[in-house]
């Protein structure tokens, strides 16, 4: 800068002192390419994670698994499990969620065929605005096998569903079952050994977490079944209701609610009204 034909500046002879030339030291350049190639795979698996999880659409009421182009409920399943399109559905990818069109409100989905297997992760939500969608065994079947995976189930209904265990639900194989605004209701186990009844849910290997959720009018029905609504025999098994209720439930033998044999279960404001069990202590 120049000031009346002056420089601005004082030279450095001027103000007396010494100032090195000498170029600035150097960041070697190795390691920030390390830090930039390291945030880089941070995005990106994180970017890969968000995206890792599909939501796949239901819309039609039919039990089938077909070509006819349009998304039922086990052919998303079946699209969650394999994580490939199936039919008209969306293929799954990872821990999917599985939710219901609007025009499916106050639907009931019947099943006409056997229990709806789970073999991977994944989220059913029934909600439909105001209403929720209903699952009906047309007492018949079970609705859904839980293999070695979580299955959480909101906003739905669980009706006349029936097998030897489990009328509704079986978990076996270390799966896991959690339920949040769920009814089951007028679901069946039959089978006749102590070991077994279960009227909606019967856990053999694994656990179950119940929140809001209503147990009423399940039963084991057969000659010595256990727990009209829900039944967990084995070592190892745990489980637990929150702000939940039992009612009009019943079994043959024990447990008009609950029957729990070796397992841990968790009782938190869950309520009891009106469930009975029989005599036989077969």
């Amino acid at each position: 800068c120049v000031v009346d034909g002056k420089d601005a500046h004082p030279s450095l002879t001027e103000s007396g002192l010494f100032l090195s030339m000498s170029p600035p030291s150097r960041m070697p350049l190795a390691p920030l390419f390390r830090t930039l190639r390291a945030l880089t795979l941070s995005v990106a698996v994180l970017g890969a994670g968000a995206a890792s999880a599909a939501t796949i659409t239901v819309d039609t009421l039919d039990d089938e698994l077909n070509g006819d182009g349009d998304c039922s409920l086990r052919e998303a399943v079946e699209a969650a499990d394999t994580d490939a399109a199936v039919d008209g559905c969306t293929a799954g990818s990872g821990a999917d969620t599985i939710v219901f069109d609007g025009l499916l409100a106050f639907g009931t989905v019947v099943l006409g065929q056997d229990a709806i297997t789970v073999d991977s992760d994944l989220t059913i939500d029934g909600s439909t605005g105001a209403t929720m969608v209903s699952l009906s065994g047309s007492d018949l079947y079970r609705v859904f096998i839980v293999d070695s995976a979580s299955l959480t189930l909101t906003n739905l209904n669980l009706t006349n569903g029936r097998a030897p265990v489990g009328g509704a639900v079986l978990i076996r194989d270390g799966g896991s079952l959690t339920t949040d605004m769920v009814t089951f209701a007028g679901n069946e186990a039959t089978g006749n050994d102590a070991t077994q009844g279960g009227g909606a849910v019967y856990l053999q290997s694994g656990s179950a977490t119940f929140r809001n959720t209503q147990f009423t009018d399940n039963l084991a029905s057969g000659t010595s079944g256990s727990g009209g609504a829900f039944a967990m025999i084995g070592v190892g098994n745990t489980a637990s209701a929150v702000r939940s209720t039992f009612s009009g439930n019943t079994a043959n033998r024990a447990g008009g609610a609950i029957e729990n044999r070796d397992g841990t279960l968790d009782l938190v404001e869950t309520d009891f009204d009106g469930n009975g069990a029989g005599t036989n202590p077969g």
